[in-house]
């Protein structure tokens, strides 16, 4: 059996992966083994000490099968055998890390394939990375653990996991989500169980009967108090807020993310989260709360918490110091917004957070970038004019303040994932279900400039489709000025749209933080990585994508063998997600 080797720029050489090439159908079909210079395409993204990463690229037609070799350990000196981690679709790429050496050559051939990995002086990395600064820090944003994917997209801040975030005693805790599994919920965290007093806001409207069931898992888990609150938000409006707030002993600790608390949606599927400890407030602290404590202490306010939560909401936060936070929140609640109000709330809201920053030179003309997995019904002003408009807002460094109505918007890009990407997800066609864009907002013609694919691959996320949703800028090599993430989408009423009385339908509770990769206007300002699952620049669609509609029958069968209309909606479930025709 050939070996395949990594050539460094260096001289020095490591035997690497040998790939399977195979094409559609069963594993089992090895009559088309061959792998060549034009199969494959080889980039290297990071050249660490103690390690490279790599980008493979699959080049030909038929798809690429990487296998690893199963570690040893004591008890089994030789190799348990191997193990197929990765399999890349004709355009589809996925990030290696060839000094771990578990990687198999099988071909038949007796030859052995020399892949030249050059450095490319004048990159940019398709990887979101931050120019080198004497002050590094670490990144309080991070991605969830995903259930099979390689250790290495599950370490440090790509491998976040709820039962690590919420942990320890906690005495007082507000959990805000939209999708609640509450038996789940309990064995996925079971420091909840130990809750003093659990207050639960829940925006799908649980039926009485769902509400006593949940009450009775409650009280057989030992819980000793626990109270469920259906936030106020209208006729239309839907509590969509993804968090927790954790009162501690020592602290308070602020977690916002992007997970339905079920286990799908915490397993299957890419999000993220953003969390930061709060210190009580000491004798120096400043007598005014910063801005990032009466921001959450007003939405909760909005929240209409029952009278006991309420003052526990309020003694909470005037208990805390916020001013070491590393983000602004963003809040969006239903209602017509006027006044100083109309610049709290939604894209207004953000767009007066960034228009107190300065914009580098080089961000000035950045594109905006959203990500979303839901889409509603948008129009070429709205997006363009307006929300654009927001999320290109900064004050340059001559002083003028890059926000005005009316002038041109910078370049607009939306991360949609494609039918293919739903196709070969990890899920299957299920995971079409989580990305609720209907064909009629999807098809309308002039979005299909902005559409990009999500790819993944950075992040080994490839078959692991979004739920998260992000909004930045950036420049070709990777840098960002800001980041936002949270659980909105991209609709006027998600994020509100300007009206002759202020700011309108803004019908969803959230909140975001908004933390800045690179804060303006400060040459020592702290600079960190930020674990985004898809390039920069994103990949534009080709001529054979489509956007992914979750009310149309997409033909073919998944990565189970399955047609859309037998789509369970988990891997193994006995569900059956229905799509209408």
């Amino acid at each position: 059996m050939p070996e395949v080797y990594l050539t460094f720029p260096d001289g020095t050489k490591e035997p690497f992966a040998a790939r399977r090439i195979l094409g559609r159908g069963s594993p089992a079909n090895l009559e088309d083994l061959n792998l060549s210079r034009t199969q494959c395409q080889l980039e290297m993204l990071e050249d660490f000490e103690e390690e490279a990463i790599m980008n493979l690229t699959n080049l030909g037609q038929n798809s690429i099968i990487i296998e690893r070799r199963l570690p040893c350990d004591e008890h089994t000196p030789q190799s348990k055998g191997w193990e197929i981690s990765d399999v890349l679709d004709k355009g589809m790429a996925a990030l290696l890390r060839p000094a771990c050496r578990f990687y198999l050559a099988d071909r038949p051939e007796t030859t052995t394939v020399d892949i030249t990995v050059l450095h490319d002086d004048g990159r940019p990395t398709k990887r979101a990375r931050t120019e080198e600064n004497s002050t590094r820090g670490v990144s309080p944003f991070g991605l969830l653990k995903v259930q099979g994917l390689p250790d290495w997209a599950n370490r440090d801040s790509l491998g976040l996991s709820m039962d690590e975030l919420v942990s320890g005693s906690i005495e007082w805790a507000l959990l805000s989500n939209y999708m609640i599994d509450f038996g789940w919920l309990l064995q996925a965290c079971p420091a909840l169980c130990t809750v003093k007093d659990l207050l639960i806001l829940q925006g799908d409207r649980p039926s009485a009967e769902r509400l006593e069931q949940q009450k009775a898992t409650a009280t057989a888990a030992g819980i000793q108090k626990v109270t469920f609150h259906q936030p106020f938000v209208g006729q239309w409006g839907t509590h969509h807020s993804k968090a927790f707030v954790l009162q501690y002993s020592a602290g308070l600790r602020v977690i916002v993310h992007t997970a339905n608390l079920i286990h799908g949606d915490c397993t299957h599927k890419s999000q993220a989260v953003w969390f930061q400890d709060f210190p009580h407030k000491g004798a120096h602290a400043p007598a005014d709360m910063a801005p990032f404590g009466k921001t959450l202490l007003n939405y909760l306010m909005a929240l209409r918490l029952p009278p006991s939560h309420k003052q526990i909401a309020i003694d909470v936060c005037n208990a805390h110091d916020f001013s070491s936070a590393s983000a602004y929140l963003i809040p969006s609640c239903p209602g017509q917004h006027t006044g100083p109000a109309m610049h709290s709330h939604g894209h207004m809201a953000a767009r007066a957070v960034l228009s107190k920053g300065l914009l580098q030179s080089r961000f000035v003309a950045a594109p905006v970038l959203a990500q979303c997995s839901s889409l509603g019904s948008l129009t070429p002003k709205w997006v363009c004019e307006e929300f654009c408009a927001s999320l290109a807002s900064g004050r340059r460094i001559d002083g003028a303040l890059n926000q005005a109505l009316g002038r041109p918007p910078p370049e607009f890009q939306l991360i949609w994932p494609t039918v293919e990407e739903v196709q070969n997800s990890n899920e299957g066609w299920a995971a079409g279900g989580s990305i609720p864009g209907s064909v009629q907002n999807v098809s309308k013609p002039f979005l299909q400039p902005f559409w990009r694919r999500f790819g993944g691959h950075p992040a080994g996320r490839q078959r692991a489709m979004p739920h998260m949703k992000t909004y930045t800028r950036y420049t070709r090599d990777g840098e960002m000025p800001w980041l936002l993430m949270g659980s909105h989408n991209l609709s006027k009423a998600a994020w509100g749209e300007l009206q002759k009385k202020g700011l309108g339908d803004a019908n969803q509770f959230t909140f975001w933080p908004l933390n800045h990769a690179a804060p303006a206007g400060d040459s020592s300002a702290l600079r960190a990585c930020m674990a985004i699952p898809y390039c920069l620049p994103p990949d534009p669609y080709s001529a054979s994508d489509q956007p992914w509609s979750v009310n149309k029958a997409h033909p073919g069968i998944d990565a189970y063998g399955m047609k859309l209309e037998n789509a369970s909606a988990e891997p193994g479930a006995g569900r059956v997600m229905r799509i209408p025709a």
